[in-house]
């Protein structure tokens, strides 16, 4: 299945920062590879979408 989005110029911004904090912290881990800009939008989608399923407003 191909991804494709459309993001915001504020929200590229906001991401690549996070993008470096995340790296930052998970620098100092062994073995640690730098979280690429794909891997954190899916992680911010599927942890919004469990805490929706959480709160019953949907249902997977």
């Amino acid at each position: 299945m191909s991804k494709q989005a459309i993001i915001n110029t504020n929200t590229d911004t906001r991401l690549n920062k996070a993008l470096v904090q995340i790296n930052k912290n998970a620098s100092s881990s062994i073995n640690s590879e730098p979280m690429k800009k794909n891997a954190l939008i899916d992680s911010l989608l599927n942890a919004a979408m469990d805490k929706m399923v959480r709160d019953k407003k949907i249902k997977l």
